[in-house]
């Protein structure tokens, strides 16, 4: 007998589940694969419980000694409550490739790599007759560029020297360069550039910079996240989709919520809301894993997600959501991690009995970097879509005379993003009723924005803060109902490169609140709205647009 202790836990999502009727999202016990189940890194707020509905029956009736019995009855099983929260972590994949091979050249002449794999022979060396072996001597140095993107390393060279084979003496000049570490983030093609000096004096102390032909291990840089398969599940009934080029504000039907970039990382992934319109979302599961206990949870959908932009926080995402039930069993055998950063590991292994799991899982995530809260920023203007139809990520308003752009660095606030969900339970007598199913409801997007109150000269369209914003909409509060504005919130600051950006081109913003503190500071609710030709328009799906950067 033992206890079990949350730190020890593991969350994964998978959409390996029955999809016929009657046990239509049941968790699967064999086939999970890399391309199905993830684990899902989550905090310590994770819980999950279902409980009971209840009905008591009791006597009520006159007489000197009434009978004040009752009798209880469960009557159904609620759905299954679960929450976690997530970090908001952009993630670059397919960017582990390291440098294996060179191809270096100087004034337009090839010299030789000495690469890992096949060192050139010392004759090689000997004959080599590149411009630069003239100049640079023993005390050469080399430093290599970075590839462009996060989570990547510079590879690390070294001079080779070679002999003049004219000489009898050790010549010692650069004739080629070696590889002490092949770096990470390079893809296969691509370029490297070098700088090389000498030290020592004259000529050779001034830096020379030239481009290396790699190949590589790598493959083209993606941008994700591990929470992507939250987004999708949450706003889709289908699999995240592919990248496609005029996707960012439309989605065909049936290509999913979710959008990883595979352009090379220059492009944001995305999550839209145009496939959205649906009664059911994507079908998964949960596993959690508590040391000897595993709990599946069946047939999940996702209600809510909520981030929060505390100040002094990580940027965090908590999720809550139902599933139809719940279901014990022992922890798999041969449970293993991955080893590295999304690699795969093992669930269960072969022989085990029927009631475990099987399969292999998609690693977590090691290597994506956190967001501060403290550098995001928002962009907050009047009119909808202020920044034009086609996607604008720099938080630059286009010049327009009758648009109010205001300054509001944030002390606090928050976004949830919400479905709606309602579940369907019968209500047979004599027996324990079930959820059957459930349906998503009006598809909210609200959030509040707090900021100390100041002024701004308020002489131009841009020098306003929030104490003006208060002023703007009482203004108008006799005369328009539901103000328009652009919101864009930037969760990481608009000028890094690892970010993540709520895009929410028409809001409606209420009167702002004044909360008497220490130093005072004003509140303002916003509620996303669908958006057409720069109108409101409530049969649009398109009230956010989120980006992730990395």
């Amino acid at each position: 007998m033992s206890v079990n202790l949350l730190r020890n836990s593991k969350v994964f999502f998978t959409t390996n589940i029955e999809v016929q009727d009657p046990n239509r999202g049941v968790i699967k016990t064999t086939g999970h694969l890399p391309s199905t189940t993830y684990e899902i890194q989550v905090l310590d707020d994770l819980s999950f419980s279902q409980t009971t509905a209840v009905e008591t029956i009791g006597v009520n009736e006159t007489g000197a000694a009434p009978v004040r019995g009752q009798r209880t009855f469960n009557t159904s099983l609620n759905p299954v409550d679960f929450s976690f929260s997530t970090y908001m972590r952009p993630a670059q994949v397919g960017s582990t490739g390291s440098i294996t091979v060179l191809t270096p050249s100087y004034g337009g002449t090839a010299m030789i790599a000495w690469n890992v794999a096949s060192p050139p022979s010392q004759t090689a060396l000997n004959t080599t007759t590149a411009a630069i072996a003239t100049d640079y001597g023993p005390n050469t140095q080399v430093i290599c560029a970075a590839p462009a993107g996060a989570n990547v390393r510079a590879a690390v060279l070294y001079p080779v020297f070679g002999t003049d084979p004219l000489l009898t003496a050790t010549y010692n000049k650069v004739v080629g360069f070696g590889i002490a570490d092949g770096g990470k983030g390079y893809s296969t093609g691509g370029t490297l550039t070098a700088t090389v000096f000498d030290p020592d004096s004259g000529a050779e102390a001034t830096a020379i910079t030239f481009a290396i032909t790699t190949a590589s291990t790598g493959t083209p840089t993606t941008i994700t996240c591990e929470e992507n398969v939250l987004w999708n599940a949450m706003f889709s009934p289908d699999q995240a989709g592919t990248p496609s080029s005029n996707m960012i504000n439309t989605r065909p039907t049936g290509v999913g919520a979710w959008k990883d970039s595979t352009a090379g990382g220059s492009d944001p992934a995305t999550l839209v809301l145009a496939n959205s319109n649906s009664h059911q979302l994507q079908r998964f599961g949960l596993i959690v894993v508590f040391d000897q206990n595993t709990f599946l949870l069946h047939d999940c959908s996702l209600n809510t997600a909520t981030i929060d932009f505390g100040i002094d926080a990580i940027a965090t995402i908590q999720w809550s959501g139902q599933a139809r039930r719940v279901v014990r069993i022992d922890t798999p055998s041969g449970f293993a991690a991955a080893t590295t950063s999304g690699g795969t590991g093992t669930i269960g292994t072969t022989g085990v009995v029927t009631n475990q799991l099987q399969g292999t899982f998609r690693g977590k995530l090691f290597d994506s970097p956190f967001i501060a809260n403290k550098l995001s920023t928002i962009t907050l203007a009047t009119k909808i879509g202020s920044e034009g139809s086609s996607p604008n990520y720099s938080g630059t308003i286009n010049a327009d005379v009758d648009v109010k752009q205001y300054t509001m660095p944030l002390t606090g606030g928050s976004i949830t993003l919400t479905n709606n969900i309602t579940y369907l339970t019968p209500a047979y007598m004599g027996t324990i009723n079930q959820p059957i199913a459930y349906f998503t409801g009006s598809r909210s997007i609200t959030g509040s924005l707090t900021a100390y109150l100041r002024t701004g000269a308020a002489t131009n369209n841009t020098d306003r803060y929030s104490a003006n914003l208060f002023s703007d909409l009482i203004a108008q509060v006799n005369s328009d109902s539901d103000p328009e504005f652009f919101l864009q919130i930037e969760i990481g600051g608009i000028n890094n490169s690892t970010k993540v950006l709520l895009q929410m081109p028409a809001a409606v913003l209420t009167i702002p609140t004044v909360n008497a503190e220490s130093v005072i500071t004003t509140t303002v609710n916003f509620t996303a709205q669908g958006h057409d030709d720069g109108k409101f328009n409530i049969i649009k799906d398109n009230e956010i647009v989120i980006k992730y950067f990395a």
